[in-house]
C-alpha cells in the first residue's frame, strides 16, 4: 500500500475511533473496569470464561489462568512457570520466548515506568507480551482439552501495573497499548517478526500479509488494569491472616521495590483499599548486583541498605506514629525477599521503630484454591501477583485515597489516631 493510502487509512480509523469513544470510557476509574459485553455472544454453541492474570516483571513474567472454577499458574515453558523478561529473534527475523540459538533481546520495563519508553521500546515489549500469552492460551487449552471439546472460550485479560504509577494517564494508556497490540499478535496462527509490530504501531493496520479474520483483537472491556498490590493481596484478604487495621507492602522484584500502606475495608462483599502512601524506587536485586559490580560489595550493600530502609520510611510516614493497639501487619515478599541484605535492613528499620510504628512481617500463604501441585508452596508469594488478577475485575475492589485523621484518645494508653478512610 502506498504512504499516502496509509495515511488517509489512518485518518479514516481515527475519525471512526473518535467517533464510537464513550465519555463514560475517558473517565472510568481505574480500580472499577468493565466487563465484557454479554450482548455480542451468540448462543448458539456452550461457552464458558477464562481469566488470565498477567505479571508482566521487570525481570520476570509470571501468568495465572481461572477457568471452570479452577486456578492455575501457567507452564510457560516446559518446567518453568516464571520467566526472564528476554526473548529471542532468529536469523529471518521471527520471534521466539525460548530459542538461545538465536539472538536475545532484552525488554526494559524500567523504561516504561520511568516514561522514557520510545517507539522501538514498545514494540519489543509488544512482541514479548505477544509471546507470552499466545503460550498462555495454549497451556489452557492442552491442559483443559477434554472439558473445552463442547465451550468456545470468552477471554477476560486483567494486568497488573506499578502501584506507584497505577494513576498515571500516560503509562496506563501504553500498557493498553501494548496489551491490545500484544493480544492481536498472539492470535496468529503463524510467526511474526519485530518489523511487523512496528509497522502495525505506526498505522494501525492489520498487516499486509495477514487477514483479519486471524489477526483479532480484544474487546476494550475484556482489558483490566490493575495496581499489582491489589493482585497480590487477594489470596490475604479472604483468609484468616487478614487484619482490620494497616498493612505495608514491601514487594522486593529483580529491577524494582514496590512499598505501600493501605487497609482492606469489605462492606457487603465488596473490597475497597484505602492507600495513604506509596513508592516504587528502582531498588531490586538485578541492580544491587549491578551497584556491586560497580561499586565494591561493601560499598554497594552499605548504600542499597539505607536506600531501602529510607523508601520503607517515606510510605509508612504516611500514616502517624503512636501506640498502635494492633502491630503493622508487613507482608514482606518478591524474589529478592530472601536475599539477606533486604532481610537485614527491613529487621534493622523494625527494631529502630517499634515504638512507632510495630511491624509484624509476615508472608503470603498458598491458598487452597490453586490446582498447581508441583510448586514450591515458599514460592507462592512470586506469584501472588497473577493468582489475584485471576478473579473476576468487579470483585477484586478498588483503591481509594486514604486519610489518617488525629483524634483525641479516650485514655493515654490508647492509640492517639484512627485511619479514617471514610473521610
Amino acid at each position: 500500500m502506498k504512504g499516502l493510502d496509509k495515511l488517509k487509512s489512518r485518518l479514516k480509523k481515527t475519525l471512526i475511533g473518535n467517533a464510537r469513544n464513550s465519555p463514560i470510557e475517558e473517565n472510568r476509574s481505574l480500580g472499577q473496569p468493565r466487563i465484557m459485553k454479554k450482548g455480542a455472544v451468540v448462543a448458539s454453541v456452550h461457552r464458558t470464561q477464562f481469566i488470565i492474570g498477567l505479571d508482566f516483571g521487570t525481570s520476570y513474567t509470571k501468568v495465572a489462568v481461572s477457568g471452570f472454577e479452577n486456578i492455575y499458574i501457567v507452564e510457560l515453558l516446559t518446567d518453568q512457570h516464571l520467566i526472564p523478561t528476554r526473548f529471542f529473534v532468529d536469523k529471518n527475523g521471527v520471534c521466539n520466548l525460548n530459542s538461545d540459538r538465536y539472538k536475545e533481546v532484552a525488554v526494559d520495563k524500567v523504561k516504561l515506568i520511568e516514561g522514557k519508553a520510545r517507539t522501538a521500546d514498545l514494540v519489543v515489549m509488544v512482541a514479548y507480551c505477544a509471546l507470552i500469552l499466545k503460550s498462555t492460551r495454549h497451556w489452557a487449552m492442552i491442559n483443559e482439552s477434554q472439558r473445552l471439546a463442547n465451550y468456545d472460550i470468552d477471554w477476560l485479560l486483567n494486568v497488573g501495573l506499578p502501584t506507584e504509577s497505577s494513576q498515571d494517564r500516560k503509562l496506563t494508556d501504553n500498557y493498553r497499548t501494548i496489551m491490545h497490540a500484544a493480544w492481536k499478535f498472539s492470535t496468529l496462527k503463524h510467526n511474526f517478526k519485530l518489523q511487523d509490530i512496528e509497522d502495525y504501531l505506526a498505522f494501525d493496520e492489520d498487516p499486509e500479509h495477514m487477514s483479519s479474520d486471524e489477526f483479532m483483537g480484544l474487546d476494550g472491556d475484556c482489558l483490566s488494569l490493575f495496581p499489582e498490590f491489589i493482585g497480590q493481596i487477594q489470596s490475604y484478604i479472604r483468609s484468616p491472616q487478614r487484619q482490620k487495621f494497616a498493612h505495608l507492602l514491601i514487594d522486593v522484584g529483580g529491577g524494582t521495590v514496590d512499598v505501600a500502606v493501605f487497609r482492606v475495608i469489605e462492606s457487603d462483599g465488596e473490597y475497597r483499599y484505602p492507600l495513604y502512601g506509596k513508592r516504587v524506587r528502582t531498588l531490586g536485586a538485578v541492580v544491587l548486583e549491578k551497584k556491586r559490580n560497580i561499586l565494591g560489595r561493601a560499598a554497594a550493600d552499605k548504600w542499597m541498605m539505607s536506600e531501602f530502609k529510607a523508601q520503607i520510611a517515606e510510605v509508612i510516614t504516611c500514616i502517624p506514629p503512636g501506640r498502635y493497639e494492633e502491630d503493622i501487619q508487613c507482608i514482606f515478599i518478591g524474589g529478592g525477599s530472601d536475599l539477606p541484605l533486604y532481610k537485614k535492613a527491613l529487621k534493622e528499620y523494625q527494631e529502630s521503630q517499634q515504638k512507632y510504628y510495630p511491624l509484624r512481617v509476615t508472608g503470603l500463604r498458598q491458598p487452597n484454591e490453586l490446582c498447581n501441585s508441583n510448586l514450591n508452596k515458599n514460592d507462592f508469594h512470586r506469584f501472588s501477583v497473577a493468582y489475584g488478577l485471576t478473579v473476576e475485575p468487579d470483585d477484586l475492589g478498588y483503591l481509594e485515597r486514604g486519610i489518617a485523621t488525629k483524634i483525641k484518645p479516650y485514655q493515654k494508653t490508647l492509640n492517639a489516631y484512627l485511619l479514617d478512610a471514610s473521610k
